[in-house]
């Protein structure tokens, strides 16, 4: 097998494949999850990273090659994902002329079992493993799919994402639930602390069409990695188990974590629960909060917060017994005086993440819901609970 490629081209599967990372458990069982595999079919040069939970897939088609020598019915070769791509992507001397595409050629020689690689004056021999140690990725049956733009799918990760739980003992809430019902997909994500909520409306599907995934972090955080913030369409396929993300640079599978989410929207709380509502400035809400902040540390996150008619002021302290408090009149309140305790970096990774200039704040027996504007909010809802706590 011998194809000459342009190094550009070369480099758009690579730097997709080189941001997946191998389970560290599939790992112990076998380090060939560190390697990709490289094969070339009758339509395309295919490119499959995986680690038997989760794979990645993309290709170039053949027609856009700009030549192959395909002397043998090859099966591919397996190779390490992240020294090809250093390979192309190095700052090398060129011998054609700049505004020439530049190109490289991977040989690979079946006696030796390695991989030639010429980029100009530069020349590397890198080892492969064979493709049949490589494992089989079994075909799935799709039970459901829908289809929406890749940006709106990549906006309703990015906008809850943050909340996904660590090693909790429900292993759905190591991860974010992906639930479409009634036209409209709804993501949710939550470490049992804070809950935070997007949707999208989908008038394409069906009425009674529904569907749900249970996807991992570690699928969330690669997809997010590679999604792109643009209008094209993509196409999500539900099977049993797995799920599936194809784009036309791409296609992502992974099995589903095990288990069953509650019922979200009764997280949220009865709004006859709600005793207080108070609204306040984006910016200002950053402020109070950076203005108490200097005495946290990593352990230590905890703010009280106290609201009175057109004020709200922020305090805390450390076990040094130093103490800062905060105050501003940017509020808009006129009830009677409340307090609350909760984590403050849960409120900045809001902010961090929100478009709106305004936040609804309301105020239940056991946690805050917070809206947004309409920024935030032009083609579904978006919002968040955060619990309160004791000190």
């Amino acid at each position: 097998m011998k194809i000459v490629i342009s190094k550009d081209l070369l480099l758009k599967p690579l730097n997709i494949v080189t941001n997946f990372t191998a389970d560290a458990n599939a790992l112990k069982k076998n380090q060939i999850f560190n390697n990709l595999l490289i094969q070339l079919t009758e339509e395309s040069l295919r490119f499959v990273a995986t680690d038997s939970i989760t794979d990645l897939i993309t290709s170039i088609p053949r027609s856009q090659l700009t030549s192959v020598d395909d002397d043998a019915n090859n099966s591919g070769i397996t190779l390490n994902a992240k020294q090809l791509k250093s390979i192309c992507s190095s700052e090398i001397v060129r011998k054609t002329k700049s505004d020439e595409p530049e190109l490289i050629t991977l040989d690979y020689d079946d006696q030796t079992g390695q991989l030639l690689v010429l980029r100009g004056r530069a020349k590397y021999k890198l080892a492969t493993m064979e493709a049949d140690r490589f494992p089989q990725i079994p075909p799935t049956v799709v039970n459901k799919s829908f289809t929406m733009k890749e940006g709106d799918f990549r906006d309703l990760i990015r906008t809850t994402k943050f909340s996904m739980g660590v090693d909790d003992v429900r292993t759905v809430f190591n991860g974010i639930l992906v639930d479409v019902r009634h036209k409209v997909v709804n993501v949710i994500a939550s470490d049992s602390h804070r809950l935070a909520y997007n949707s999208f409306n989908l008038d394409e599907i069906e009425d009674d069409f529904e569907c749900s995934i249970n996807m991992s972090r570690k699928s969330v955080q690669e997809l997010y990695s590679i999604l792109q913030n643009t209008s094209n369409d993509i196409k999500i396929n539900v099977s049993e188990k797995t799920f599936s993300v194809v784009t036309d640079n791409f296609t992502y599978s992974s099995k589903m974590l095990e288990g069953a989410w509650p019922n979200y929207l009764k997280l949220f709380p009865d709004p006859s629960t709600i005793t207080a509502t108070f609204s306040i400035g984006k910016d200002t809400l950053k402020n109070l909060i950076s203005g108490i902040s200097v005495l946290n540390n990593d352990t230590e996150n905890w703010v009280v917060v106290a609201i009175d008619k057109g004020n709200i002021t922020l305090r805390n302290s450390n076990k040094n017994h130093e103490s800062a408090e905060v105050t501003s009149q940017d509020v808009n309140y006129d009830g009677d005086y409340r307090e609350m305790s909760l984590n403050h970096k849960y409120i900045t990774e809001i902010l961090n993440i929100i478009a709106s200039n305004e936040l609804k704040i309301g105020i239940a027996k056991n946690m805050i819901q917070i809206d947004l504007g309409e920024e935030d909010n032009q083609n579904g809802i978006l919002k968040f609970i955060v619990m309160l706590v004791k000190l």
